[in-house]
């Protein structure tokens, strides 16, 4: 992936990648470990609805489309980004021992 275009993508769209797999998982991490819980829920339910747009538009997916995964799943990790976004962190968080909500 990092060396060259396996999937003959725009430069756009490669460099997007190359972005979003260094990003997405860090802030997956910052969920689990409890740390900057608004931040990274917020930064990732953007990186969901651009999911989503490229499911509908780009790929023309359906909800469950036959034989393949649909947009089903990013909605629902994006509806749980919103309500950590809106709410925070939970007690056992490191978020919650630093005295942030």
């Amino acid at each position: 992936m990092w060396s060259g275009n396996p999937y003959n993508l725009g430069s756009f769209d490669l460099n997007m990648m190359k972005f979003l797999s260094i990003a997405e998982p860090l802030g997956a991490l910052a969920l689990i470990i409890g740390i900057f819980t608004r931040l990274a829920a917020t930064c990732l339910a953007i990186v969901l609805a651009g999911a989503i747009y490229y499911c509908l538009v780009v790929y023309k997916l359906g909800f469950f489309p036959a034989g393949a995964s649909g947009w089903s799943f990013p909605l629902c990790i994006l509806g749980g980004c919103i309500i950590v976004a809106t709410f925070g962190a939970g007690g056992l968080s490191v978020d919650a021992a630093r005295g942030k909500k």
